[in-house]
């Protein structure tokens, strides 16, 4: 309960600095709850945390500015369900390959691209900070995406200590794969054997002779 509570509270705050660009700083931390999720929630769980947390934001500004981020059903595929799938994508790479920042940064790039299709031009993360942060950080040399980049890698790290990354845990079909795996190589190891004595034993036709005419 204290967790979901989080995320919808990042959500109002990724909203309110949306709204009132004096709150920018909330930006750097609004989206820690949903990267948290991404790294120590199950994917069905962080799918549906993005989830939730793309609800608060999108219920937040309609509620704060009156009016939705645009019309038809493309705000709402890319604030709510844009998070939902990176949730869900990044956890499923967390559970193979463990938690790496950068990546998690690179990954929110696709829902900020899904924004700024949708109508957001500056998409979600880069659309909180005022001209001035926006500058210093070089986006208006890079693109917003540089910003909020730069943005998502931060939130990551807040995530937990720095350079402490959880352990790939066994999954069924991990521990099937591996079964199976040694199961083959088992086979392949013998077959050669098996092979070489068969044809040693094997029974042989008797010699043709050759009668000289």
């Amino acid at each position: 309960m204290i967790f979901a509570s989080s995320l919808i509270v990042g959500g109002v705050a990724t909203a309110a600095a949306m709204h009132a660009r004096e709150l920018f700083w909330l930006g750097w931390l609004s989206a820690v709850p949903l990267f948290a999720a991404v790294r120590w929630l199950r994917p069905g769980q962080a799918g549906v945390s993005g989830g939730l947390w793309g609800l608060a934001l999108l219920a937040s500004h309609t509620f704060l500015t009156g009016e939705s981020f645009g019309p038809g059903m493309g705000p709402l595929m890319a604030v709510v369900a844009g998070p939902a799938l990176f949730g869900w994508l990044l956890s499923v790479y967390r559970r193979w390959n463990g938690f790496d920042p950068l990546t998690l940064a690179v990954g929110w790039l696709g829902v900020e691209l899904l924004a700024a299709a949708a109508g957001m031009e500056r998409g979600i993360l880069a659309g909180t900070q005022n001209e001035f942060v926006v500058t210093g950080l070089g986006g208006q040399f890079f693109g917003y995406l540089f910003v909020a980049l730069f943005i998502a890698n931060t939130g990551a790290l807040l995530t937990g200590p720095f350079g402490a990354r959880r352990a790939v845990p066994d999954s069924a079909l991990r521990r099937w794969i591996d079964a199976f795996s040694h199961f083959i190589r088992l086979c392949t190891r013998h077959l050669p054997r098996r092979l070489e004595s068969s044809s040693r034993y094997a029974p042989r036709a008797p010699p043709i002779a050759y009668a000289v005419l």
